[in-house]
């Protein structure tokens, strides 16, 4: 089984097979972010990833983390918004 994300294939992922490893890394990269914000005052609105970056000239040719998120119908936006709820929270 191949997934087509555009120009880049993930052969013979099972996104149900990987679901719960997937939300691990999720949460901790939120996580991360979140302390990253809190201690260097960054607003999540300036997050970006690496494919954003390369598209921005800031960085190289990579379309993580969008290529592997689009399985689990995940986005930038989703990320930001998430780390933006828990910096407004204060948690």
């Amino acid at each position: 089984m191949e997934y087509a994300v555009g120009s880049f294939n993930l052969i013979a992922y099972d996104p149900k097979k990987f679901a719960s490893y997937f939300n691990k890394v999720w949460q901790n990269d939120i996580q991360l972010s979140v302390q990253l914000c809190r201690r260097f005052q960054i607003d999540p609105a300036k997050i970006i990833s690496h494919r954003e970056g390369f598209l921005l000239g800031l960085a190289t040719n990579h379309k993580d983390p969008e290529h592997w998120w689009k399985y689990y119908g995940k986005t930038m936006d989703d990320f930001r918004q998430q780390v933006k709820t828990i910096l407004d929270a204060g948690e």
